[in-house]
């Protein structure tokens, strides 16, 4: 029985991650007047940088954030991958 508590522990802490970092990039998205996601969406280079460096941090915390930015529609497709392959690379 602990141990589904353990399981279930950790399930909300990552939702509640991934919650909250789509609550950051909506802030930002309206603080903004929606101006960084249009550059953003504009400048596919700048998607892979984003992409890449946020997958490179330590923790997750870059990916579920990165996750969040594709599924708002601001990163393509290949920023998705850079961020996944640099995630993996440590």
């Amino acid at each position: 029985m602990n141990a589904y508590l353990d399981i279930l522990k950790h399930g909300l802490v990552i939702t509640g991650f991934v919650a909250v970092m789509m609550v950051v990039i909506e802030y930002l998205n309206v603080l903004t007047w929606g101006n960084w996601q249009s550059r953003l969406v504009k400048n596919r280079y700048g998607q892979y940088a984003v992409a890449a460096f946020l997958g490179a941090t330590p923790g997750c915390l870059g990916a579920f954030t990165v996750v969040s930015m594709y599924t708002h529609g601001m990163l393509t497709h290949g920023a998705l991958i850079a961020c996944m392959v640099a995630t993996m690379g440590g």
